[in-house]
């Protein structure tokens, strides 16, 4: 009887120690910043530049503040296939300074850059078809805003 007691009491002790929060099942958090990449065309003569356009935007009703740990607060990426071609920040040296941007319900920040068609990659060749880009925010956690397609066309 007493081995029962201890039992039942070490139960409660534990059960009690749990909160409703620990047994709730979590879905995926809702980011409340959304990110789209926006090119000019979707072809562009091989070896000509293409201009990209990245905006960040606050989605949810309040003020959201990101954190940059670098200077570089954000990255534009081509690629074929599964092969790199190029990034914004290849040969670069980002400082560590460490920013923070607000930004208020609605209101968003645009971030641009200029890939030149030429490879950063060694040994990658850069030719005619399907290319994607996308847009990282560096932030504390990054942002991606998904692959975009082009075609580099003669």
């Amino acid at each position: 009887m007493r081995v029962s007691a201890v039992i039942f009491l070490t139960f409660l002790i534990i059960l009690s120690s749990c909160s409703k929060k620990d047994k709730l099942a979590r879905g995926p958090e809702v980011s409340p910043i959304s990110a789209t990449l926006v090119l000019a065309d979707s072809a562009y003569a091989l070896g000509s530049p293409v201009d990209f356009s990245m905006t960040v935007r606050n989605v949810s009703q309040d003020t959201v503040e990101l954190f940059f740990p670098t200077a570089c607060r954000v990255a534009f990426e081509v690629s074929r296939g599964d092969v790199k071609l190029w990034s914004s920040l290849d040969g670069k040296m980002c400082a560590q300074v460490i920013t923070r941007n607000k930004i208020p319900p609605g209101e968003s920040l645009s971030f641009d850059a200029r890939w030149d068609g030429t490879s950063s990659e060694e040994g990658a060749k850069i030719t005619y078809g399907e290319h994607f880009v996308e847009g990282v925010i560096m932030a504390g956690q990054p942002i991606r805003t998904g692959k975009v397609a082009f075609h580099l066309v003669n």
